[in-house]
């Protein structure tokens, strides 16, 4: 407050530092006012993390200014299902759909600056194993089964409980089981399925190999001669299970 004398009058304005003097009414004083402003500057350097289908999703845009900056979306679009709170900043809601987003935010306030920040948003889905139960192998005849799987990122796949029948093997990369069963019999196992989204998925199969249905023959050759007083041996073989 600043003393000037008696009946002061009016309201006059600073150009230089926006600095406002009012009369104090029924005295002899000016108070001096400080309006400062400040354009804005978006301070959300980091990108937003992931999102997931189906999962709650928030992340918070800041931005310093005076008076406090308002955001706005000036191009490209939020992922559906999310939208953006002007006056908070506040992105949030529920992904609906797998992909990446790109999107530039602005902020402005009554400076009449406007500042913009671009950024990438990506919601992926976790993983759920969508096979069917496996058909059944036969002993000796070559095999293949794909064990299939939604999710994104693509799922990988690995033998968690239990083992294949004899002579198969497991792809993690394309879930292909293939190879050829040795052996006749079921074999109960669990598939699991995982993509670093949400918890693993597992399914349970059990995989049944036939007896090979050709009729046995012998494969063994000749026999070799033996000599009297010298103890002998010969293997016979033959296909079939």
């Amino acid at each position: 407050t600043i003393a000037v004398g008696a009946s002061p009058y009016g309201v006059a304005v600073d150009a230089a530092t926006h600095g406002l003097y009012v009369t104090n009414q029924d005295g002899n004083t000016v108070s001096f006012l400080s309006v400062i402003q400040d354009p804005p500057l978006i301070t959300t350097l980091k990108p937003p993390p992931d999102g997931v289908v189906g999962a709650d999703f928030t992340f918070t845009l800041t931005a310093t200014g005076f008076p406090a900056p308002a955001f706005s979306l000036s191009a490209g679009d939020l992922p559906p299902g999310l939208v953006l709170d002007p006056t908070t900043g506040v992105i949030s809601g529920t992904p609906t759909t797998v992909g990446a987003s790109t999107f530039t935010v602005a902020a402005r306030n009554e400076v009449d600056a406007e500042v913009s920040a671009d950024y990438t948003l990506t919601v992926n889905s976790r993983p759920s194993i969508t096979s069917g139960s496996p058909p059944a192998g036969v002993a000796g005849t070559a095999y293949t089964f794909t064990l299939t799987a939604s999710g994104s990122p693509a799922p990988t796949f690995s033998l968690s409980v239990g083992v294949l029948p004899p002579g198969l093997v497991l792809d993690p990369a394309t879930g292909v089981i293939s190879g050829t069963p040795t052996r006749a019999g079921a074999s109960t196992f669990t598939i699991a399925a995982d993509n670093g989204v949400g918890s693993v998925a597992t399914a349970d199969y059990t995989l049944r190999i036939s007896p090979d249905p050709s009729p046995p023959a012998i494969t063994s050759g000749v026999p070799s001669a033996g000599v009297a007083g010298t103890a002998y041996t010969f293997t016979l073989t033959a296909s079939g299970s």
